[in-house]
């Protein structure tokens, strides 16, 4: 809806800017684990097709000073290629600051090679359907051996069992994402949250986190 009916560049900037407030608020603090951690926002194809993208991008961190690395940029295959041009033109402006670019949702689109290929990525999500059920695991695989020769980082979406996290990170995948590891939370709870499950890693919990 707010694609449709224009809303989503006032609403994308506004997510992009309290993204970055929180990231740079919990490192002033020193708040560990968050302390270093990379905020992900996502972006959507009316976005990531604008130049403005790239200004919202940089205001924002200069207002709150947060370094570019501390902020990743997620965007969908679909979203790519509504535009190709202009979006391999605003990533790569984006990449340039040092801001970090992934792939979401990476399995699900029709031009999944070729999107690796021409657009300038740092990491690409593995789509939940690969790990649901009994797990597409030779696919999971198969792209974690990809990304390694191409120098990406892979993060397993969709984590919710041990077992999941246990064999997605067995086959090379890098970071896992589910309701295993948390569900979402206000930015006022998740400083515990993450004290807790880094807690929980260093004794040998499943995989890492994104």
């Amino acid at each position: 809806l707010a694609e449709e009916s224009g809303l989503i560049g006032d609403v994308g900037a506004w997510v992009l800017r309290e993204a970055v407030r929180h990231a740079a608020a919990w490192r002033r603090a020193g708040t560990p684990v968050l302390a270093g951690a990379m905020v992900g926002v996502n972006v959507s194809w009316r976005q990531v097709s604008q130049p403005t993208l790239v200004d919202e991008v940089v205001a924002a961190l200069d207002e709150h000073g947060l370094e570019p690395a501390a902020l990743c940029v997620e965007v969908t295959e679909s979203a790519l290629m509504e535009d190709c041009g202009r979006s391999r033109a605003t990533l790569r402006r984006l990449r340039a600051l040092g801001v970090r670019i992934s792939l979401d949702d990476f399995g699900t689109g029709h031009s999944s090679l070729s999107v690796l290929r021409d657009f300038p990525l740092d990491s690409l999500k593995l789509d939940r359907s690969f790990l649901s059920g009994g797990g597409d695991w030779e696919i999971v695989e198969a792209v974690c051996r990809m990304a390694r020769s191409m120098e990406l980082r892979v993060v397993a979406e969709g984590i919710e069992e041990p077992r999941q996290a246990e064999r997605a990170a067995r086959l090379g995948c890098d970071f896992g994402q589910g309701w295993l590891y948390c569900h979402p939370l206000p930015a006022a709870e998740l400083e515990a949250e993450v004290a807790r499950l880094a807690t929980a890693l260093r004794r040998g919990g499943p995989a890492r986190v994104a």
